[in-house]
């Protein structure tokens, strides 16, 4: 009598062995890619950005630059264009830093201004 861990063994065996090329890019799928060198917002990136009443080169200048310095693992997206989206959001908020840099302004110069300004009268030398 065979066991069962014979059967499952000779059952793997039956197996069609996988595609290399298929088993490369599923292997590299899951983990993610690099943004490529010349990357640019396809026309859908552009609309949404316009939409949003963002200026699509500005923001893809900025985000070339920014995701090619990220080391590692970190570095790795599996949706680019998703990613561009999410950072054309962040800029539309309108809040904090990113409300700030959309402007043309200083990011951060309201926060650091008020955070002064709150020192200031705690201490009592306003």
């Amino acid at each position: 009598m065979r066991s069962p861990h014979a059967a499952a063994v000779t059952d793997a065996t039956k197996l069609p062995e996988p595609d290399d090329a298929q088993t490369s890019i599923n292997t590299s799928a899951s983990r993610g890619t690099r943004l490529a060198p010349d990357w640019r917002p396809a026309a859908a990136e552009q609309a949404f950005a316009a939409r949003l009443g963002l200026d699509a080169d500005r923001i893809a200048a900025e985000f070339r630059d920014y995701w090619h310095a990220v080391p590692g693992a970190r570095g790795r997206k599996l949706d680019w264009p998703a990613t561009f989206r999410n950072r054309c959001r962040v800029l539309a908020g309108g809040s904090g830093a990113a409300g700030a840099h959309r402007a043309g302004g200083t990011p951060g110069a309201a926060g650091i201004a008020g955070a002064a300004a709150r020192v200031i009268a705690r201490r009592g030398l306003a």
